[in-house]
């Protein structure tokens, strides 16, 4: 073996049939006879979409994730907007049980009696107000509730279909991959 200044690593001496060619074609660029040729194109492309795959794989399994937090958080929010619904409404009917007691007390001392007459149609009309609007500030908090209930379902679907997909883009990105680096060598 001799030292040549233009091959410093001593390459050009050693003839293993063996050569590395960037080329995307496979073929050419072999130092000996009839030796095997890798076309390092195909395997970079493969790598790459190996590491590709793995990437949505991670992408899926992390919006998935995330949309179960929001899923989670979604369902808290129902639970709180119905309690709060439920203090509403109650707050509501002492409202207008309060409301109803002062009017009564009201026509008392005026010496009015409550219990006939305009007095007893004006406390009547004072609680069928009252009861409508508890019962509308009741209907509001449900539904505040049902589209959180409605913004859970749809977070933790869209979180599965995330998932899934990702399963397909890295299968694709697998068979890519096996595609790339079997024509890469010839």
């Amino acid at each position: 073996m001799s030292y040549d200044p233009n091959d410093p690593y001593g390459t050009g001496s050693l003839d293993s049939g063996f050569s590395l060619n960037s080329s995307s074609s496979g073929g050419g660029g072999s130092s000996g006879g009839g030796g095997t040729s890798v076309n390092t194109g195909g395997l970079v492309g493969g790598g790459g979409a190996i590491l590709s795959g793995f990437g949505s794989l991670i992408q899926g399994q992390a919006t998935k994730q995330a949309d179960d937090y929001n899923a989670a958080i979604a369902g808290y929010n129902a639970q709180q907007t119905a309690q709060e619904g439920a203090i509403a409404f109650n707050q509501q009917q002492r409202k207008t049980q309060l409301a109803v007691g002062n009017a009564r007390a009201q026509f008392g001392a005026s010496g009015v009696q409550s219990g006939q007459g305009s007095a007893l149609l004006s406390l009547q009309q004072s609680s069928a107000e009252g009861a409508l609007d508890a019962s509308l500030t009741e209907h509001k908090y449900d539904l505040q509730a049902y589209g959180d209930i409605q913004t859970d379902a749809l977070d933790l679907f869209q979180g599965q279909q995330a998932q899934t997909a990702s399963y397909f883009t890295a299968a694709g990105s697998f068979l890519s991959a096996a595609g790339k680096i079997g024509t890469g060598v010839s």
